[in-house]
């Protein structure tokens, strides 16, 4: 029996090309390896885009404190700078979440009347950390100018 499906098809001086053809196929092993190499670069770009998308939840969180300070600030120019308790007053929807869930904290310092922190405890979201873990702070202290 041939190895070719269609023997009968093929003419007569093109069947032994065809068989040797069939034999040099790649085996289960090549393609293994090349299954392996594949996911192996796969694994590598994933965890730089990991690393990338990371910094940048990092960045939002920068941006965020910003722009919640000058929520602050813009409320403390007509009624004063708000306590801890009072912040929802202040910030219209309440404490806005950093980019990994969780509320920014207000915490209002010694640095004179017109002091403020704003803290996000980073990706863990306890106190204290290194590198994406690390807390992510915004001192302000307000200048009355008269």
């Amino acid at each position: 029996m041939s190895t070719f499906p269609f023997p009968l098809l093929v003419p007569r001086r093109h069947r032994r090309t065809w068989r040797r053809a069939a034999r040099r196929g790649m085996s289960l092993v090549e393609v293994m390896v090349v299954i392996a190499i594949v996911l192996t670069l796969m694994g590598i770009l994933a965890w730089g885009i990991f690393d990338v998308f990371e910094q940048s939840r990092a960045r939002t969180t920068e941006l965020q404190l910003h722009r919640t300070a000058q929520q602050i600030e813009s409320f403390a120019l007509q009624h004063g700078l708000p306590e801890v308790h009072d912040i929802d007053r202040a910030i219209e929807g309440g404490m806005p979440l950093d980019s990994w869930g969780t509320p920014l904290v207000y915490l209002r310092t010694g640095r004179g009347p017109r002091g403020f922190d704003l803290v996000s405890f980073g990706a863990d979201g306890v106190e204290g950390g290194e590198g994406l873990d690390a807390d992510l702070s915004l001192r302000k202290s307000m200048e009355v100018k008269l």
